[in-house]
């Protein structure tokens, strides 16, 4: 298997050419309001999709229903120049991240953490993302799914998505899809335009 298909794409050069439009003006507004995200995944192979599966850090199983394979999801990640509080749990979670997706190496190099500011790892009487752990990284990805419901109406923000009673934030607050994602999976319409424009890991879709 080749490093092509493995690697982490972080350019717009193989999302969905509506979706790109879309994250450019978002990445515009994220500068112009000084968020401290940055913008950590695009496009991904199937092929790395099916590694982050088998290590259960992505739940589709269908690795072409998947809207990073079709170049409509992207990942941000937090600065951690702009974090507070690097208590053990964040710690561990990143340790753990990091190993999934073989990134050891340069971790120490790089500027982005998976960090949301609650509690990640469940602990007696807490559920996860109940107990606040860092104001700052909290406040600052609420802000950014207030200003995408607000500013983006075609784009649906994770920190929004599957939130439990008592959760302060969603289930996947990195993550931002395209609001047509489901119905151009299906057509495949965005799989095949990104295909043509020669996205690596893609046979015939």
């Amino acid at each position: 298997m080749t490093s092509d298909t493995l690697r982490i794409y972080r350019n717009s050069a193989f999302l969905y050419s509506k979706f790109a439009s879309e994250i450019s003006e978002l990445l515009l507004a994220i500068k112009q309001e000084g968020m401290p995200f940055i913008l950590y995944e695009t496009y991904r192979t199937p092929q790395r999709q099916r590694e982050l599966y088998k290590s259960k850090f992505s739940t589709n199983h269908d690795i072409l229903m998947n809207p990073h394979v079709n170049g409509l999801a992207v990942d941000f990640l937090f600065d951690k120049r702009a974090v507070q509080n690097t208590n053990s749990d964040s710690k561990t979670i990143q340790q753990i991240v990091e190993k999934a997706l073989n990134e050891m190496s340069d971790a120490d190099e790089r500027n982005e953490v998976y960090n949301i500011g609650t509690n990640l790892i469940p602990e007696a009487g807490s559920k996860v993302r109940t107990i606040e752990q860092d104001t700052v990284v909290l406040g600052s990805w609420l802000k950014l799914g207030k200003m995408i419901d607000r500013q983006f109406p075609n784009l649906i923000w994770g920190g929004n998505q599957n939130i439990k009673e008592g959760q302060l934030i969603g289930v996947d607050p990195p993550h931002v899809e395209f609001r047509e994602a489901k119905s151009l999976i299906r057509s495949k319409v965005a799989i095949r335009q990104i295909r043509n424009r020669g996205a690596p890991g893609l046979g015939k879709v």
